[in-house]
């Protein structure tokens, strides 16, 4: 039987944007929405978005503390590929002039 409907596993990103994980096309949640006619976190849906909001925004969030430190890393990623370009183009020069030496 075929209804149209679709489940999607969503996660929430470091960023806090969502991710689409998966789509499941068999499954209860589906059902149990259907049934109820509301959402899955039922009259807790608000609360549940709102604290994960205001966790997002608390500087004291332990979510907040991931995506500084990832901010970080990425950072830190971006300056040591500049020094690895760096480091392989003085490489080839140094590799050229040993060419040129050994002619």
């Amino acid at each position: 039987m075929h209804h149209d409907f679709v489940s999607w596993d969503i996660i929430v990103g470091k960023d806090s944007k969502p991710i689409f994980l998966e789509a499941n096309f068999k499954g209860a949640v589906w059902l149990y929405q259907l049934a109820t006619e509301r959402p899955l976190f039922g009259d807790l849906t608000e609360e549940i978005l709102q604290h994960i909001g205001s966790e997002i925004d608390s500087r004291r969030s332990s979510r907040t503390k991931v995506i500084k430190e990832e901010e970080k890393r990425k950072q830190e990623l971006s300056r040591l590929r500049r020094k690895v370009r760096k480091l392989r183009r003085k490489n080839k020069q140094l590799r050229t002039k040993l060419n040129e030496s050994n002619d």
